[in-house]
């Protein structure tokens, strides 16, 4: 499949891109190939494969578990300024 200069500068017009002719040239080629190869992706017999065939199914987060935290005085023990048990930040607002 073909994608034109036009349409790659309308689509880098709809992102806010500025571009110029030569990586417009790059784009329309580059895209034209991924496009093509696509299409040959889509020829392929994929009845009775699973979608997850090639990829492991597992959590890659680790365990959510209570741990002991700060306490509130050796949070604040280093803060350049503190009161009432919290942190003392300067005011940026009215």
């Amino acid at each position: 499949m073909k994608i034109s200069k036009d349409e790659v500068q309308h689509v880098a017009k709809l992102a806010r891109l500025g571009i110029d002719e030569s990586e417009t040239e790059l784009f329309s080629t580059q895209l034209s190939q991924i496009l093509t190869y696509f299409d040959e992706l889509n020829k392929m017999d994929t009845q009775g494969r699973s979608p997850s065939l090639s990829t492991p199914l597992h959590n890659g987060l680790r365990e959510d578990t209570l741990e002991v935290s700060l306490s509130r005085e050796r949070a604040l023990m280093n803060a350049p300024e503190a009161a009432d048990g919290h942190f003392q930040v300067p005011k940026i607002m009215d």
